[in-house]
């Protein structure tokens, strides 16, 4: 990926062209001085916003500016606009987090064009776009919100642009069966909470940019504000360096370990159970009890080649599998039931509900809150969705440990962030879990495996995720959409 990168701004036009088939954005020329003055990694790669921009190439720009001030007025929850003039940006949203955008797009915000976009600050995604198959009209300016309140699930609203064609022009990104909402609909349903919480879309095509999307949705993906500010980077923590990561992979303690609380799913009394992030707590109860079973069955004495009825029964927790197979026991039995530490740390909606929170309490007693350099103790770090994506991503990247990552989430990194050589891609049934474990921990070469990985993971952090290839990125993004959307 590195390698075939443009070194100069002839080449990086020529490559443009190249893939693309148009010339590049006014402002180009600037935009690669930008990105080479501050060691950008990444000149030609942009798969995943060609995909996000193409649905609006085919729109007027008179259209989608007028669509953009038609949204507006459905009153759609936490949209609001960025507007770009005479080198500066203004926005009617106040909260915290567009401070940390603007953090992002400070270093070029002068060398933009006059345009206005739409931001979704909410962690759901806005446009669902028009159904596949139906031929937009692209001279029609309305824009209507659909909704769902969730009840009793979200399937017909979140598979609105299904089937949706989910690749780009990345060789990384070609094929990307892991974030494919469409095609894993229904495996996925009793899996993530995503299919039981409330939302609303817009069902045309709308320029909006989002902190994410699900790969059915045509939002914009950005550079999210989080991965650029101080508190969700493991060089802003602290700035003593209490929260570094100073423990070299070999020397730390060989245990999955997460902690968070039970967000990403509307409260109630059994669909909480479909969540992504109980689920997570259950699977990692489930193998730390058999864990804990066969080191006392089975202690000091061999193991046998097929294991007993009694050995395969897992503790019985709702929508939770029932039994493990042999390959999982034989795993597991060479697991310390320590290595497994994944819990929460607190648990939302209890005000309303205290009697779920007690059933959950006594099965799974919450764990302590601790620093988060306790988590750089260990090998293994887990990273699981929450609301939305995971803002905790990149600072688990910077650190020392192995990542393990599951999601549904595409982004706007999905082109340069590598399953398998920045992290170990974890499925949503997380079946794998016992025997991935159990190769990082055991098996000579996955030691060897994962120390790569995870040294990986923090050089690449440290050289193609900082807060300045935020912006690199960003600054491409929006000489794009300028030149698309174009202004009054």
């Amino acid at each position: 990926m590195v390698a075939r990168q443009s070194q100069t701004y002839e080449q990086a036009v020529q490559r443009y062209v190249e893939q693309y088939n148009r010339q590049p954005p006014p402002g180009f020329q600037d935009w690669f001085t930008f990105a080479k003055a501050n060691n950008a990694i990444i000149i030609d790669d942009y798969g995943q916003l060609e995909q996000d921009l193409a649905p609006l190439r085919k729109i007027p720009a008179h259209v989608l500016r007028q669509r953009m001030k038609n949204g507006r007025k459905t009153g759609m929850w936490e949209l609001h606009q960025w507007d770009f003039k005479n080198g500066t940006v203004s926005t009617g949203a106040k909260h915290g987090t567009v401070n940390a955008f603007k953090g992002i797009l400070q270093p070029f915000v002068h060398k933009l064009p006059d345009f206005s976009v739409l931001q979704n600050w909410d962690d759901n995604h806005r446009v669902c776009g028009p159904k596949p198959g139906e031929v937009e009209d692209v001279n029609d300016t309305t824009v209507i919100e659909v909704g769902t309140s969730g009840d009793p699930d979200a399937m017909d609203h979140l598979t609105i642009g299904c089937p949706r064609n989910t690749e780009t022009t990345s060789s990384v990104t070609s094929d990307r069966p892991s974030v494919d909402f469409c095609k894993h609909t229904h495996d996925w349903m009793n899996q993530h909470g995503i299919f039981r919480v409330h939302n609303g879309c817009f069902n045309s095509t709308v320029p909006v940019l989002s902190l994410t999307k699900i790969s059915s949705f045509q939002d914009i993906t950005t550079a999210s504000w989080c991965y650029g500010a101080d508190g969700y980077r493991l060089w802003g923590l602290n700035p003593s360096g209490k929260d570094s990561d100073h423990v070299a992979y070999r020397d730390k303690r060989a245990r999955i370990y997460w902690r968070g609380s039970n967000t990403g799913s509307r409260r109630g009394k059994k669909p909480h159970y479909y969540g992504h992030r109980e689920r997570l707590v259950m699977m990692g109860a489930q193998m730390q009890k058999k864990a804990a079973e066969l080191a006392a069955r089975y202690k000091g004495q061999s193991l046998p080649g097929t294991f007993t009825q009694d050995d395969v029964k897992r503790v019985e927790l709702p929508e939770m599998p029932k039994t493990f197979t042999q390959l999982q026991l034989s795993a597991l039995s060479r697991l310390d039931p320590e290595a497994i530490d994944m819990n929460f740390v607190g648990l939302h909606g209890c005000q309303n509900d205290p009697e779920r929170c007690a059933e959950w309490e006594k099965t799974f007693p919450l764990a302590a809150h601790q620093d988060s350099s306790f988590a750089f103790r260990n090998k293994f770090l887990m990273d699981i969705d929450g609301n939305s994506m995971s803002c905790r991503f990149y600072r688990l990247l910077d650190s020392n440990s192995l990542v393990f990552k599951q999601t549904i989430y595409v982004e706007w990194h999905d082109d340069r962030i590598v399953p398998w050589l920045h992290y170990v891609p974890v499925s949503k049934g997380m079946e794998e879990l016992p025997i991935l474990l159990d190769y990082f921990t055991n098996d000579p070469t996955g030691q060897a495996l994962g120390e790569m990985i995870a040294n990986t993971s923090r050089d690449w952090s440290n050289s193609a995720l900082r807060k300045i290839d935020l912006s690199v990125y960003t600054y491409r993004q929006m000489l794009e959409l300028a030149h698309i959307i174009g202004h009054d």
